[in-house]
């Protein structure tokens, strides 16, 4: 599935379903057709929905894989790997962010370059409950 970036907006697509985010001070019209600036792909589904901060795009994957990408160009910044699918949107908090795995872990990443700080096991994944 894909991450399409049309001028400032991010459309991310899963299945069938499409989502939007965009800057909340960024006021779009439609007058003119958006072209299409980038497009990041995987082989398997976003599932999350995509965080934005400092021109950073932070989303999770199907594929055990949580990608920075940046605004302006989606080039991959870094990836952080799990074990498990990532269904849960990032927690963003200053300089640090927090990733449900989908493994049974939390954990804390440095949103900079996506080093792990520290993870913590906790009593397993429970879907939907």
């Amino acid at each position: 599935m894909s991450i399409i970036k049309l001028s400032r907006l991010i459309i991310f697509s899963f299945g069938i379903q499409f989502g939007i985010a965009q800057k909340a001070d960024e006021i779009h019209d439609f007058s003119q057709l958006p072209e299409l600036a980038w497009k990041f792909s995987i082989d398997t589904s976003f599932f999350a929905s995509p965080v934005v901060l400092d021109e950073i795009v932070y989303i999770g994957g199907l594929d055990h894989t949580l990608y920075a990408i940046v605004l302006n160009t989606g080039e991959k910044k870094w990836a952080f790997k799990t074990k498990g699918e990532i269904r849960s949107n990032v927690c963003l908090d200053g300089e640090f962010l927090f990733l449900n795995g989908g493994d049974g872990y939390l954990y804390k990443l440095n949103a900079k370059d996506g080093d792990l700080v520290w993870d913590y096991k906790t009593n397993g994944e429970k879907k939907y409950d």
